[in-house]
């Protein structure tokens, strides 16, 4: 056995110790001699990392706060938009953890993480308590005036093939931290005495994804995030180990407003719709449920208008909304303000 292998052996025995799921994905060996002594290593099935900080089930609800506009072109282009990090509002992501961890990722290796990985923002939510967010509303419901989606997460991410979904942590010794702290330090200790690892493996980053300064913590957020990498030149899309395929014509891009550009993931959020786009594309109906079951389905469960969204605009949302849902021969759907209303009474 090389001396490679040996080391390899040696840390995923270690690995696994922290998350058991974890394996290797692929190995592209690296010599110096007559034997390989380290490698380009991918990880497979790192999605185990982020089970332990946020478990699905099939009650699970999340909420995502945003203005009437938006919500108007989710519903309308039955689309739910994953952005790239590079438009997130920390600038400081992944920076932090980097920083404060000595987790060793160089200023390009952010750069392109932060380019070619799309995040959709969420907080957890009661159905039962209408627990809407006071300062939620006022950070990303354009103050009281905006609207809020709340979604269940249909199916168990056990199916999904490159998503995860993870708590974000404001103190770094938050509860459930320690095992992405302990793999932090297992790596860069065991990397530094065997060589092993030729490449940044891309759970690091993703970890990095998951913690944020304090100054953050009022947004108690949860992500739903996907790596899904293209060409900053050309925006043709590269493949990767591990790839979801459904994703690969996914990314789309755009300009805003202040003249920046814009990259972002469309997740669907009709089944109906897409099963049926799948199949224009070539696929039968088989291959259309497997593609589709790789990425979460997010069913739309509620819209809450702000507390400070008058009568009149709710009456025009509510025939604008009657109009779109008999037009895609969609259930009504459930509408109503928020429940800090009666505080602005």
């Amino acid at each position: 056995m090389s001396i490679r292998d040996e080391n390899l052996n040696l840390y995923l025995d270690q690995l696994q110790k922290i998350f058991t799921g974890i394996d290797f994905q692929s190995v592209s060996s690296m010599y110096n001699g007559e034997e390989p002594t380290s490698a380009e290593i991918i990880l497979s099935n790192i999605s185990d990392a982020f089970k332990k900080t946020f478990k699905l089930n099939k009650h699970t609800s999340i909420i995502h706060y945003t203005s009437i506009e938006t919500m108007l072109n989710v519903l309308s282009s039955q689309c739910f938009r994953l952005y790239n990090c590079l438009n997130l509002n920390d600038p400081k992501e992944i920076e932090f953890a980097n920083d404060k961890f000595s987790i060793g990722l160089t200023s390009d290796e952010i750069k392109t993480f932060k380019r070619n990985n799309f995040i959709g923002s969420f907080c957890e939510y009661d159905l039962d308590k209408n627990d809407d967010n006071f300062n939620l509303w006022r950070l990303y419901g354009n103050n009281g005036n905006g609207a809020a989606l709340v979604f269940e997460v249909e199916n168990m991410e056990d199916s999904w093939e490159n998503f995860f979904i993870g708590k974000i942590f404001y103190d770094l010794n938050g509860e459930g931290s320690s095992p992405f702290k302990e793999f932090i330090r297992f790596h860069k200790e065991f990397n530094a005495q065997h060589h092993l690892f030729e490449n940044t493996p891309y759970i690091l980053s993703a970890i990095s994804l998951h913690f944020k300064d304090k100054i953050w913590e009022v947004e108690n957020e949860f992500r739903l995030f996907t790596p899904c990498p293209f060409d900053e030149h050309t925006f043709e899309n590269k493949s990767f180990d591990n790839q979801n395929s459904f994703l690969s014509t996914k990314v789309e891009h755009t300009i805003n407003r202040n003249g920046d550009l814009v990259s972002y993931i469309s997740l669907p959020l009709n089944k109906q719709r897409e099963m049926k786009n799948l199949q224009t594309r070539g696929l039968n109906e088989e291959q259309a449920k497997y593609f589709f079951s790789s990425i979460p389905h997010l069913k739309l469960k509620e819209i809450i208008l702000g507390y400070n969204v008058s009568p009149e605009v709710f009456h025009n949302i509510c025939k604008l909304l009657d109009f779109n849902f008999k037009k895609e021969r969609l259930g009504r759907m459930n509408l109503r303000f928020s429940s800090l209303r009666e505080k602005f009474k």
